[in-house]
């Protein structure tokens, strides 16, 4: 999980204009809490999505209060 965290944060820095960043964000955070169980990355990428239009932010809002 360590090693896709690295890839997602590596494909935001480098592409941060493109339509890949929401993705890369919403998996970034995935694999942060596969790789530490801990929910609040879940969390703050629903906030940083929030009001995006983008499925990214729609998966993510379940985590929304």
């Amino acid at each position: 999980w360590a090693e896709a965290e690295r890839v997602y944060d590596e494909a935001i820095s480098r592409l941060p204009e493109t339509a890949a960043v929401p993705e890369a964000m919403y998996w970034r955070a995935v694999s942060r809490y596969k790789r530490t169980n801990d929910h609040v990355p879940l969390q703050e990428v629903a906030k940083q999505l929030d009001g995006k239009d983008t499925i990214w932010a729609s998966k993510a809002s379940v985590r929304l209060p």
